[in-house]
C-alpha cells in the first residue's frame, strides 16, 4: 500500500465521510484519483457503495474520460467494470466536448 492509499483508508475510516463530495469543478475523490493515475485509490473508493463511477464533473466529464486522457489503462478497466450505463452516458456527456474516451486515449492533451 502506498501513501495515497494509506491516507485515503485513514480518512474513510473516520466515520461519516462523504466520499462523493465535490470540489469547485464538481470533481469527486474518484475523479481526482482517475486524473492522477492512482489505481489503488480508485479500487479503495469503489469498494464503497456510496461512490458512483458514473458521476460527471460540472464540465460533463466522467472519471473514465479523465483516465483515458491520462492513459491510465488499468483505471479505465476498473471503471468500465463498475459503470452502469456506458454507451448512453459516454455518448451524451462527451459529445458536448467533441471527445470520446477512444479518441482521448489516442491523443495527448
Amino acid at each position: 500500500m502506498n501513501r495515497h492509499e494509506e491516507v485515503v483508508r485513514i480518512l474513510l475510516g473516520q466515520g461519516n465521510v462523504n466520499a462523493q463530495g465535490t470540489e469547485e469543478h464538481g470533481r469527486t475523490p474518484l475523479t481526482r484519483a482517475a486524473v492522477n493515475g492512482h489505481e489503488g485509490v480508485v479500487k479503495i473508493l469503489l469498494e464503497r457503495n456510496d461512490v458512483d463511477p458514473d458521476t460527471a464533473d460540472k464540465y460533463y466529464v466522467m472519471p473514465l474520460l479523465w483516465a483515458a486522457w491520462g492513459e491510465h489503462v488499468g483505471i479505465m478497466k476498473i471503471l468500465l467494470e463498475r459503470m452502469r450505463s456506458i454507451p448512453t452516458q459516454l455518448i451524451n456527456i462527451t459529445e458536448r466536448h467533441s471527445c470520446r474516451p477512444l479518441g482521448a486515449g489516442m491523443q495527448k492533451w
